[in-house]
């Protein structure tokens, strides 16, 4: 899963992703693995009723611009 670091940011702040967890507890954040991505993508998408793949696609980028308030 790619995300642009934008896309990452939103999803921390609203929430879905959590920074401690992304550096392992010490540290700068990291890209988080592939895995634990695409949970809080897929998360993401269930809460906002879109379909919940895990990828970031055009619907759940706006969603997310949308979600966090541009």
């Amino acid at each position: 899963v790619e995300l642009p670091s934008g896309a990452l940011q939103r999803l921390i702040q609203l929430g879905y992703l959590v920074p401690r967890a992304l550096s392992g507890g010490v540290g700068a954040p990291q890209d988080p693995p592939a895995s634990v991505l695409r949970h809080a993508v897929r998360r993401f998408q269930r809460e906002h009723a879109l379909p919940a793949t895990g990828e970031l696609d055009a619907v759940t980028r706006e969603a997310l611009l949308a979600a966090h308030g541009a």
